[in-house]
């Protein structure tokens, strides 16, 4: 059983994870285009 807020901030920082990855990949493509 995990309280509520855990399970919040654990779905909070997957979406930010989520946020990271995506900006990595743009900062590698425009990297390697520029």
């Amino acid at each position: 059983k995990f309280p509520k807020s855990l399970t919040s901030t654990r779905s909070v920082l997957s979406k930010s994870l989520t946020y990271l990855w995506r900006i990595l990949v743009l900062l590698a493509v425009i990297g390697i285009l520029a």
